[in-house]
């Protein structure tokens, strides 16, 4: 077992492939959280009793 060993790959090599993969998921996570702030401010409003008594009224 004489021969020659093979020369180890260098990882830098490997690493700026891998960045622009890393850049394309925070994009799609941008454009998942645009509906859900739409949606958000929806939820907060009926809260106080004040309020769950104008809708009652506004309904009957």
């Amino acid at each position: 077992m004489f021969w020659k060993k093979k020369p180890k790959v260098e990882a830098p090599k490997v690493a700026p492939k891998e960045e622009p993969r890393r850049a394309d998921p925070p994009r799609q996570e941008a454009r998942r959280e645009e509906p859900r702030r739409e949606a958000a401010p929806a939820a907060p409003a009926p809260a106080s009793g004040d309020q769950k008594a104008r809708l009652a009224a506004a309904l009957a």
